[in-house]
């Protein structure tokens, strides 16, 4: 029985060895894998680490939209959307206010609040129409402004338009996810006219929010892009454009 004994003992110490061997830590300057050029900066930890750390959930989950839009408060029906539970919840954007301020800067001048809870808003120019996004509320809405200067009733004309968006030549661009490969987004263009959306351009990125812009040309878009891993301190390195 010894005989058998020994070997199995080194065994089980040649492999206890080797699964404490430690791994190397990441470096400065260390590509991140699938990060589009990103590169690591020390932090103290190794590869194995990060991923675990990445890509583990600590107990958060997303919830789907539309589960959202039907969410209940506790110990109660309402919904949890509602406009007064997101102010008892001091949700941002809750006190910005849409005002039609008529005779400005003279002794005349008077304030009407048609809107509170501003999320977002842009103003067309050309079509003297004005859109807008609520903080309690999905989707954009829109007041076109008269010649007298009064605004129209509140009309609601892209109630699935959530991320960012911005108003370019009449038409509304915005950010969705990918209706071909995911993770990725789609560019498209919403017609505020008949309703009908059509792709711009397809991304290998999760662009978010209103964090893009478009140039006056209309023939590039800036923007930035979120992953869905978190981290507390996050660092960046920039280079100048030639």
């Amino acid at each position: 029985m010894r005989t058998w004994r020994l070997p199995a003992l080194a065994m089980a110490t040649a492999v206890l060895v080797a699964c404490n061997t430690p791994q190397p830590l990441i470096t400065d300057g260390e590509a991140v894998g699938g990060g589009h050029g990103a590169i690591n900066l020390e932090q103290g930890w190794s590869r194995d680490v990060q991923e675990r750390a990445w890509f583990s959930s600590f107990g958060s989950r997303l919830l789907p939209t539309a589960w959202l839009k039907v969410l209940e408060q506790a110990d109660a029906q309402d919904r949890f959307m509602a406009d007064a539970h997101l102010d008892a919840l001091g949700v941002p954007g809750k006190d910005n206010q849409l005002l039609l301020v008529e005779h400005a800067g003279t002794a005349r001048e008077h304030r009407r609040l048609l809107e509170s809870g501003l999320w977002y808003s842009e103003f067309d120019a050309a079509a003297r129409r004005l859109y807008y996004s609520r903080n309690a509320h999905y989707g954009i809405f829109a007041r076109t402004l008269s010649a007298s200067g009064e605004l129209s009733a509140e009309t609601a004309i892209a109630p699935d338009i959530m991320d960012g968006w911005h108003v370019v030549g009449g038409r509304i661009w915005h950010f969705a996810p990918s209706r071909i490969v995911s993770p990725s987004a789609d560019l498209l263009e919403f017609n505020p006219q008949d309703g009908s959306e059509r792709l711009l351009a397809h991304m290998d990125a999760e662009p978010r929010d209103a964090l893009f812009s478009v140039t006056p040309q209309h023939d590039r878009v800036l923007y930035t892009t979120a992953v869905s891993e978190d981290t507390d301190i996050g660092a960046l390195r920039l280079a100048r454009a030639h």
